[in-house]
């Protein structure tokens, strides 16, 4: 089961904050932050705990394109 919640802090910037609870594991908390820089660019990155994770990514949205990199 997962639940989360973002918020929108201003036009280029938001938070996620989401829990991913699983019977036989220990329960997953997952952060994140996103900067739209311009209106078709978004900056991403997050940690993933237990164990920590960090992320880094990009994404590219047009009319008729949508493209995503990511690492961790």
């Amino acid at each position: 089961m997962k639940t989360g919640i973002n918020y929108q802090v201003s036009d280029k910037v938001s938070m996620m904050v989401e829990c991913e609870l699983n019977y036989f594991q220990k329960p997953k908390y997952i952060i994140g932050i996103e900067y739209k820089p311009v209106k078709s660019i978004a900056i991403r990155m997050g940690t993933n705990g237990t164990p920590i994770l960090n992320s880094l990514g990009i994404g590219y949205y047009n009319k008729n394109v949508q493209f995503d990199l990511s690492a961790s």
